[in-house]
């Protein structure tokens, strides 16, 4: 039984962490070069995360605009990873939005977070070969945990109670055999003191020194040997 608990842990903790790790590939939404992408609305409890294939070497720009109406102060971040836990990032006081001017470092799909400091509202985005525009601030490298901690954190929340009810189980069941032995031996004494009741011995007597039954009659302890009279 044991085993098998087990194994159903180990499978409930996989499962919420195998969802948290394919959502950034799930909401990542595809851009395509040269083209804006109207109308995207983000906040500071939902940012949104885009997906464009970059080659190496080759400068980009990364316009971010937001309208005055919004009055919305955003920051870029580039990842070459789903997940956002390191890269490149901008980060102006402009509330009109932001301009990156990059470099990638490889070849292959890099991900793209716009975050709202604050506000919230609509922006356009757009990726252009080239320095179409200077940058709206200096490319900082960041580095933060706190998706990983989200990724890690169910399956370690499920994993931890599955455990604490293991251990209750297995103190219930220690119980359950104490309880039982407690009961045997207190059932035998009673047998034992109804099969001397049947022989005629009303009265249970036992030795001083070492506490065996003995017969009432009998002037030894056959145990210890010690006299009894």
């Amino acid at each position: 039984m044991k085993s098998k608990f087990y194994i159903i842990v180990a499978v409930l903790s996989i499962i919420p962490l195998i969802f948290s790790t394919t959502l950034p590939y799930a909401f990542a939404k595809s851009l395509d070069l040269n083209i804006s992408l109207a109308d995207q609305h983000t906040s500071r409890s939902s940012p949104r995360t885009y997906v464009i294939p970059l080659i190496e070497g080759l400068e980009y720009t990364i316009d971010v605009d937001v309208l005055d109406f919004w009055y919305m102060d955003i920051k870029i971040k580039i990842s070459p990873n789903p997940y956002i836990v390191a890269g490149q990032m901008v980060d102006s006081n402009s509330y009109t939005g932001d301009i990156m001017n990059f470099v990638p470092s490889r070849t292959g799909n890099y991900y793209i977070l716009i975050i709202a400091k604050s506000g919230s509202g609509f922006f356009d985005i757009r990726v252009d070969l080239g320095i179409t525009s200077p940058a709206t601030a200096l490319l900082t490298p960041f580095y933060g945990g706190i998706y990983l901690l989200v990724l890690i954190l169910p399956s370690s929340i499920i994993f931890l109670v599955g455990m604490f009810i293991l251990l209750l189980i297995r103190k219930n069941q220690k119980d359950q055999i104490i309880r039982k032995e407690v009961y045997t031996k207190t059932h035998y004494q009673e047998k034992e003191v109804e099969k001397d009741a049947l022989m005629g011995q009303d009265e249970v007597r036992f030795c001083p020194f070492c506490g065996t039954k003995i017969q009432r009659s009998a002037q030894f302890c056959a145990n210890c040997g010690n006299s009894i009279t």
